[in-house]
Order: C-alpha cells, then sequence, then structure tokens
C-alpha cells in the first residue's frame, strides 16, 4: 500500500514523511517519494524534498534533474548529457506550450486569438471556452469573431446571438438556453405537466429532453432523478421511501 512501510514482524507502519510512497520497514527512509519530490539522504536516513525551480516531476534521487515541468511552463533541453530540463514560463494565460513564446493550449476561460490567449468572458458574459475564427468568407479576411463554445454551469448558448443566457429555473447545467440537461439537487427533468389522480404531474421523458423544465421532486425527498418529477428515489433521514407510490412517509419512532 502506497505511504506506508512493511516491518519484519508484518505489520505495516505509515512513512514519517508525508510525500513518501513506499518506505523502509521501520518508516523513517523512504525509498520512493510522489510526484514533485525526490529523495535526500543523510546520515539520518533518506527524506523527500520538493523538485528544484518549476519542476513537477524530477529524476528519484536527484531534484536538481527535472524530468517535466509543472503545467504552465515548456520543458527546454539542456545540453548537459543527463537528460534533464530547465523550465520555462509559458507566455501569459497559456497552460501548454512547446517554449516561453508559442503556446499550444489556453488556460481555462481563455481562447486563442493571433497567437495570443485571449479571456473569452471579456467578449461574451459567462463563457468559459472560445475561439476566433476569420470574419466572413474571404479566404485572407482580417477581422476576427470570437465564438463562444462553452458557457459557464447555469448558462447555456443562444444559438441565433451566442449569448450565454440563463439554463432555466432550478436548472444546473444545459448546452442551449432555456433547454435544460441536469437540474439542481432536489430537481428532476420533464415535459408538459397533466392531471393524474387529481394531482398536476409532469410527464417524466426518458433519453432528448430539450424543451423540458425542472420540476421539484417529492416532499421530503432528496433526489428523483430515475422516479422523475414530484416523485422520489431517495428520502430524507427520518423518511421512508414507499416503493408502490415513490413517496416519503415519516418514519415510525
Amino acid at each position: 500500500m502506497q505511504g506506508y512501510g512493511r516491518m519484519d514482524s508484518g505489520i505495516c507502519l505509515e512513512c514519517a514523511d508525508q510525500n513518501c510512497l513506499n518506505c523502509d520497514g521501520d518508516n523513517s527512509s523512504c525509498i520512493l517519494c510522489d510526484n514533485g519530490y525526490a529523495r535526500y539522504v543523510n546520515e539520518t536516513g533518506s527524506y523527500c524534498k520538493p523538485c528544484e525551480g518549476d519542476c513537477w516531476r524530477c529524476d528519484p534521487d536527484d531534484r536538481s534533474i527535472c524530468q517535466e515541468c509543472r503545467p504552465g511552463f515548456a520543458n527546454l533541453s539542456i545540453a548537459d548529457g543527463l537528460g534533464g530540463y530547465t523550465c520555462k514560463a509559458c507566455p501569459s494565460n497559456c497552460k501548454v506550450c512547446s517554449d516561453e513564446f508559442t503556446c499550444k493550449t489556453c488556460s481555462f476561460g481563455y481562447g486563442f486569438k493571433e497567437g495570443e490567449c485571449k479571456k473569452c468572458d471579456s467578449i461574451v458574459a459567462g463563457c468559459v471556452e472560445c475561439e476566433w475564427k476569420a470574419k466572413g468568407t474571404g479566404l485572407f479576411s482580417a477581422s476576427q469573431e470570437m465564438l463562444c463554445k462553452k458557457c459557464k454551469d447555469g448558462l447555456g448558448k443562444k444559438e441565433k446571438t451566442g449569448e450565454c443566457l440563463d439554463c432555466g429555473d432550478n436548472c444546473h447545467k444545459c448546452d442551449s438556453a432555456g433547454l435544460c440537461d441536469v437540474c439542481e439537487p432536489g430537481f428532476a427533468l420533464g415535459g408538459a405537466a397533466h392531471l393524474e389522480s387529481g394531482v398536476v404531474t409532469p410527464e417524466v421523458k426518458k433519453g432528448a429532453r430539450h424543451g423540458d423544465r425542472c420540476w421539484r421532486c417529492a416532499d421530503n425527498c432528496m433526489t428523483c432523478d430515475e422516479a422523475g418529477p414530484m416523485k422520489c428515489d431517495v428520502c430524507e433521514v427520518d423518511y421512508l421511501l414507499v416503493n408502490s407510490t415513490r413517496l416519503c412517509e415519516e418514519a415510525p419512532k
């Protein structure tokens, strides 16, 4: 088991160093450190020390030799014969880069525009994933426009305008504004309402749910994703689920 060492008696003890994945039987000396750390040995034992600089993974026994830089930094080869890298910061708002000047993947919430990472939300409020494309049909069009590809939770795209607008009441996530895909806890997707035994009950829909809205679960209910609106899957504490009706009743005291 990671983070433990086995004594001669067969008992497993937790390693003394919290960054150690495998230690010897008396748990004082580390054999293998976690990512971001390398072994440091002295007269009292071996311990884990952080890799140097902006390194995410270094040589297990030499923290000065970087094998992989942390996100937001480029791996630049060093001509030292040891196969290590030096870490250089990526351009602003860049997550993955090939060098300190060339970005390959922008950070979350940013998109490429003319080689730089620009904030999506600065153009379309609530947008977290975007791209810039040439405006018009001309092959060498100089102007670009931003296209929002994904809105933050609770917002969905409006197809005609590209805006990020509200998903709808009690909706947690949607692709298109007003067309809910995932409801907030305590609510479930349902279609048009109808009378059932004198009670207004939404139609339960499975599969394609576009156009559905979020209806509340039954009273004293925590979730109703499977049973559907006005019914229940899991009741609150001190309540029992009645399988025949999918409703919650107070538990006997």
